[in-house]
């Protein structure tokens, strides 16, 4: 399948920056497009697997052809679009729409949490994880929390040298995997740390698979993808589908965005007040002292806060599932994409695997009402 995908129907031309299967992008052949003459009334740049917006470069470019040719863009992040932050290395999508007139940006902030979910629920049917412990097994813990962390970003940098200073990395499940050197740590020699998943070796693409000290630790601390914005990707799905209470070091406002979308947070056990800290060090620091807290606790008496707030771990998995199957969380582009594959039968953004699914399903419902 073409990486760019054009309808002489609509002419729209769609390039999803991370396609199904891996093939790369070609940001490139939208100006290919335009130069052989096809007409193109609106531009989509998909790309809700990610929060990074296209380079002003880039932008600058497409607005020398969009004054000749009258098109309009769409560009599709996975970030909620009013959470971005200023900062000196990319403008925000209110700076982009104000400063390129013919750009909408627009968030669909649940395609990571999509497919999670379906690869979680492809995970249950394989009989190689029937073992995993049920949800409120009785479950003898070995780690108070785990922290799983790949790209040596400087915030993960930060969080790892902040749980060194109070001595939480070597009693609980930690990996680190690559080194980063832009930060200087204070209270931390970096070093290789992995558990029993082999993901180095692995490689692995599907990212519900976990290690098994996933399950024999009470709670997460997840490093997310950025702290330039709100985005919700697989770290924070896996754990509320697992049913893992969890703190995110990550943007300010975090978990209120996920409260915001129906979540509910651990508030019986975790102090949340450090969500709304402005400044990344506080916060970082305010976040771990929960954990810190939580170490206290001896480990044969975490279920005891596990059963606290069982109504609400259920609820956040309940939620997932209602996100999932509910038509009216699609994204505006989802719709237009479903929308021209119903008129025409072109599919423009294989991407969009889940909404074809569950928009079609809904289509299907709708039709056996009226007959």
């Amino acid at each position: 399948m073409q990486i760019n995908q054009y309808s002489e129907y609509s002419k729209i031309a769609v390039l999803n920056i991370w396609k199904r299967g891996g093939d790369g992008h070609d940001e490139d052949e939208i100006f290919r497009l335009l130069d052989s003459g096809k007409e193109v009334k609106e531009y989509i740049y998909a790309m809700p697997q990610e929060w990074e917006l296209p380079p002003t470069e880039y932008l600058e470019k497409l607005k020398e052809y969009a004054e000749k040719s009258k098109f309009k863009m769409t560009i599709v992040t996975g970030g909620l679009v009013d959470s971005y932050v200023k900062n000196l290395w990319f403008l925000t999508p209110e700076e982009i729409m104000t400063k390129y007139s013919f750009i909408k940006v627009v968030s669909y902030p649940w395609f990571c949490l999509k497919r999670t979910r379906e690869q979680l629920f492809s995970q249950s049917m394989n009989k190689e994880y029937e073992n995993y412990p049920s949800l409120f097994s009785d479950q003898d813990y070995k780690f108070h929390f785990i922290t799983m962390n790949h790209e040596p970003h400087v915030w993960r940098c930060e969080m790892m040298d902040l749980l060194a200073k109070y001595n939480l990395l070597n009693n609980n499940a930690v990996t680190w995997r690559l080194f980063n050197s832009r930060y200087k740590f204070k209270y931390w020699e970096p070093e290789t740390r992995t558990l029993s998943d082999n993901f180095s070796e692995l490689h692995c693409t599907d990212v519900s698979l976990l290690p098994l000290e996933y399950d024999q630790s009470f709670a997460q601390l997840i490093s997310e993808s950025t702290v330039y914005c709100t985005f919700f990707t697989e770290k924070t799905t896996n754990a509320l589908a697992k049913g893992k209470p969890f703190l995110v070091c990550g943007p300010a406002g975090y978990h209120e965005n996920l409260r915001k979308f129906g979540f509910e947070l651990y508030d019986e056990i975790f102090n949340y007040s450090f969500d709304s800290e402005p400044d990344q060090t506080k916060r970082f620091e305010k976040c771990i002292a929960n954990l810190l807290k939580l170490s206290k606790i001896p480990k044969d008496q975490l279920h005891l806060l596990r059963d606290k707030i069982k109504d609400k771990l259920i609820h956040n998995q309940q939620r997932i599932e209602s996100i999932y199957f509910d038509t009216s969380f699609m994204s505006e582009y989802s719709y237009k994409i479903c929308e021209h594959y119903e008129k025409t039968g072109e599919w423009l953004d294989d991407g969009l695997y889940s909404e074809n699914y569950v928009y079609m399903n809904k289509l299907r419902e709708e039709l056996n009402k009226n007959l």
